[in-house]
Formats: C-alpha cells, sequence, structure tokens
C-alpha cells in the first residue's frame, strides 16, 4: 500500500451542461480549460460537469460553475503632474494620488 502522497487525482471526464456554450477540455489530466463558443452566456451562469479519481476508489462528480461578468467600464486614472517647492537641505511630503481622478 502506498503512502497517501504516492496518490494522484486526475480528471477523467468533463463535460459542459450546454455544449454549443462552452468548449472544454481536460489538459494534463490535472486543470479544466473552458472557453466561451459565445459571445455571451445564454444561461448564466453556466455549469460544467466532470469527474475525477484517484486509481483507487470509483470516479466521483464534480461541478464547476463558470458566470459571465458585465463588461469592464474604462477606469484608468488619469494622471496630473505633481508639483512641490522646497529649499535647499529641506524635504516635503507630496501626496501624489490627490490630484489624480
Amino acid at each position: 500500500m502506498g503512502r497517501s502522497s504516492d496518490v494522484v487525482t486526475e480528471i477523467q471526464t468533463a463535460a459542459a451542461a450546454n455544449p454549443e456554450a462552452l468548449e472544454v477540455a481536460v489538459v494534463k489530466g490535472r486543470w479544466l480549460r473552458i472557453r466561451s463558443l459565445q459571445p455571451e452566456l445564454a444561461e448564466n451562469p453556466a455549469a460544467v460537469i466532470y469527474q475525477i479519481t484517484n486509481g483507487l476508489s470509483g470516479l466521483v462528480d464534480g461541478s464547476v460553475t463558470v458566470s459571465q461578468l458585465d463588461a469592464v467600464t474604462n477606469d484608468t486614472p488619469l494622471m496630473r503632474d505633481d508639483f512641490a517647492e522646497v529649499r535647499a537641505g529641506d524635504s516635503t511630503l507630496i501626496p501624489v494620488l490627490a490630484n489624480d481622478t
């Protein structure tokens, strides 16, 4: 009997509940690659069903829930130049984010 660290869990099968919406692939027996086949998911969230085994016992079912979020708006900050006047040999603290939006 091997040690528990010798046991390798492996994904045996994986499929999207709606194969017209998602493409699912098992990568190296360890990861799921899930790709949308449509710009927007008709069913949001969508489900992916998979089966794993550790080689010692039977298959175990699992599921992944895939949600599509709304498009991100451009929220890049607008940076503005910062200025400060300091006498020679003195120091100051500049709040560099205070004038950015």
